[in-house]
């Protein structure tokens, strides 16, 4: 005959790990999907790139409307070493995004003994010990 039957609490508890075990798996299955689709993606950007680049060898025009777009689009330092023929002549720093306002004129900054007063916190007992009570000599 079968083994003793198993208590509640221990059903309960198998129960409870084999939820465990179910999340875990979820979060894995869901893990590789997300990797799956990054792939993809970076996949699909490549080609395009790609087909881009091919189809402005023989178009001018669309030549020029891509320069046009990567130079509006590439701000990022080490992305516009990427393309040196479109930045060689450009600054180094990318140009402020259309949208920010513009940056408000530096205040001069503070003396030497404004900045160590300001720097310095006000002060206070330690936390760990316990401050005398007003009706109370210390021990």
């Amino acid at each position: 005959m079968n083994g003793p039957r198993k208590t509640l609490q221990e059903r309960i508890a198998e129960e409870l790990q084999h939820q465990e075990d179910s999340k875990r798996a979820l979060m894995d299955l869901r893990a590789q999907l997300r990797e799956r689709d990054r792939k993809k993606r970076n996949s699909r950007a490549i080609v395009r790139g790609l087909s881009a680049e091919s189809y402005a060898r023989n178009n001018p025009a669309f030549r020029e409307q891509l320069d046009q777009a990567t130079l509006g689009f590439v701000t990022r330092p080490y992305d516009r070493t990427l393309f040196p023929e479109l930045f060689a002549a450009t600054e180094t720093a990318p140009p402020p995004h259309p949208e920010e306002p513009p940056q408000p004129a530096q205040e001069p900054s503070p003396s030497t003994a404004e900045q160590e007063t300001a720097s310095q916190p006000p002060h206070r007992p330690p936390k760990n010990q316990k401050e005398p009570s007003p009706g109370r000599a210390p021990a």
